[in-house]
């Protein structure tokens, strides 16, 4: 599921004053599939942040140049700490999408729903849409 922040959320955010981090996990630059345009609020949250993480150099680099320069490349990674969180129900899950609706990954998802192998609806965050 994307998770995303609606500008009726984070507006009373940035209004309580509250200091936070965003760890950006989206590809970014010429690869977004025009991302960063269909969700400008996006932006806005991350001006707000006290530092921006990233997993890839390539996105620091495109946030620099875009007017981000509070960004700090943290590689995704395993902590053993992690291991300590109990395991929930187990889901039957063949094919998991995770991320924004590109259209690439939009094509996609209408490809599998005409053969016939989707049957069950992308769960998206508020504001966005397939």
């Amino acid at each position: 599921q994307t998770f995303a922040l609606s500008p009726e959320v984070i507006a009373p955010l940035r209004a309580a004053g509250l200091r936070y981090f965003v760890y950006q996990l989206e590809v970014l630059g010429d690869n977004a599939g025009g991302y960063w345009d269909r969700y400008p609020v996006f932006g806005e949250l991350m001006r707000g942040a006290v530092e921006i993480w990233d997993y890839s150099v390539t996105n620091i680099d495109w946030l620099a140049a875009n007017g981000f320069p509070n960004c700090r490349y943290v590689p995704i990674g395993y902590t053993k700490a992690l291991e300590r969180v109990p395991r929930g129900k187990s889901e039957n899950i063949d094919v998991l999408f995770y991320g924004s609706a590109s259209p690439r990954r939009t094509a996609l998802v209408e490809d599998l729903k005409r053969r016939g192998l989707l049957d069950t609806t992308p769960q998206l965050g508020p504001g966005f849409a397939w």
